[in-house]
């Protein structure tokens, strides 16, 4: 659990964790990790950010529980002998948490019990003065970020970035550039409200 003492804000750790089966067979393993925030309702962040992790994993169990357990049905009756339980993952790190900004990074991982997983990766920085999500030119003018991002990844890596897919972390901003089904970490300096 997370504190912070400004205003009364907690982080705790989520789990939603089950398996599906079928006549005793399991099919689909559920185990997911999320932020549950817990503040006074005079918090800004009781608006928005509150409930959007739980929403985003009562979903993405709900996905796991309907159209994953179709394709392992599907995998499991064409060859039982050997298949393997598919999985359902979601896990998070809290890269910043103080008075000014509650910044996560959550991975979602969906895996067939053969092929490695298949991993999307969101983020989001709240502001905790407002309880909204700030976009990556709230730190730096949009112009220098792009010209920033294109300088250190030359303008194809720039043409594959989600410049809104970053997080803070000591006094820098990470972006994250998918590459090969990972992601590649790109850092810069944080230089304002931050």
């Amino acid at each position: 659990m997370l504190l912070t003492k400004k205003k009364s804000l907690c982080i705790e750790d989520s789990v939603i964790k089950r398996e599906v089966t079928d006549e005793g067979i399991c099919l689909v393993k559920i185990n997911l990790r999320y932020p549950e925030i817990v503040c006074g309702k005079k918090d800004c962040l009781q608006l928005f950010a509150r409930d959007f992790y739980k929403s985003l994993a009562e979903s993405f169990e709900k996905y796991a529980a309907n159209e994953l357990l179709k394709k392992a049905k599907a995998a499991y009756s064409a060859d039982p002998n050997s298949f393997n339980a598919f999985s359902a993952l979601m896990k998070y790190e809290i890269t910043r948490l103080d008075e000014k900004f509650l910044s996560v990074v959550t991975d979602i991982s969906v895996c067939d019990g053969i092929n490695p997983p298949s991993i999307e990766r969101k983020t989001q920085v709240w502001e905790r003065s407002f309880g909204t999500k700030c976009k990556a030119h709230y730190f730096m003018p949009k112009k220098e970020l792009l010209k920033v991002l294109s300088d250190v990844l030359g303008k194809d890596g720039l043409k594959r970035l989600d410049p809104e897919l970053f997080v803070l972390r000591d006094g820098k901003m990470e972006f994250f550039l998918r590459e090969e089904g990972k992601y590649r970490a790109v850092t810069l300096p944080l230089q304002k409200n931050g």
